[in-house]
């Protein structure tokens, strides 16, 4: 498991070499007899998708009064612009929900929607079923919004090029909150 904090607490080697395992996934500040730090916790973690590549993501609380949330943000190039889960918790009688979050960060990254062909680089679907996250990369160009694909950016015209191996068949395009895709 690689975990560090952020701001000055740091209780990892910071290397990011090691991946998080599921039967780590219990453990996240802070403990249940401390009480809760003064400051959001923000850790950073790398787990292993499907294809045995490490992903990064950022663990973040935020605390509210009305509504507090634990975000799990991947980190792409160091930067949190990829895939986003959120986890909605009572910062007044709840610790943040550190073991949930992880859970679906595993169960997310367990499978692809879609692939790459090596040898033409056209992307193929893997079960009739695409889930994204809309991601702002293509907006200066006049494109719109790109979609983020199993932690890939994929644009319109590459999607309408898939699409069209299923022409006469329906389609649902369903908006979501972060993570629920």
């Amino acid at each position: 498991m690689a975990r560090k904090r952020k701001g000055g607490r740091g209780n990892g080697s910071g290397n990011g070499g090691s991946v998080m395992h599921p039967s780590a996934f219990r453990q996240g500040p802070p403990a249940p007899d401390q009480p809760p730090p003064q400051e959001p916790q923000v850790l950073e973690e790398s787990h292993l998708d499907c294809q045995g590549r490490k992903r990064h993501f950022r663990l973040q609380e935020h605390r509210r009064a009305l509504l507090s949330f634990l975000e799990a943000t991947e980190l792409i190039d160091g930067e949190p612009v990829g895939m986003r889960l959120l986890e909605h918790f009572n910062a007044e009688g709840q610790l943040p929900p550190y073991y949930e979050i992880r859970r679906r960060i595993a169960e997310r990254l367990a499978t692809r929607d879609l692939v790459r062909d090596p040898e033409t680089g056209r992307l193929t679907d893997l079960h009739m079923r695409i889930r994204a996250q809309v991601h702002r990369g293509g907006e200066g160009r006049g494109e719109g919004p790109e979609l983020l694909i199993d932690g890939e950016v994929v644009g319109w015209a590459a999607l309408g090029t898939l699409l069209n191996t299923y022409e006469g068949w329906g389609l649902r395009l369903e908006i979501t909150e972060a993570g629920e895709e």
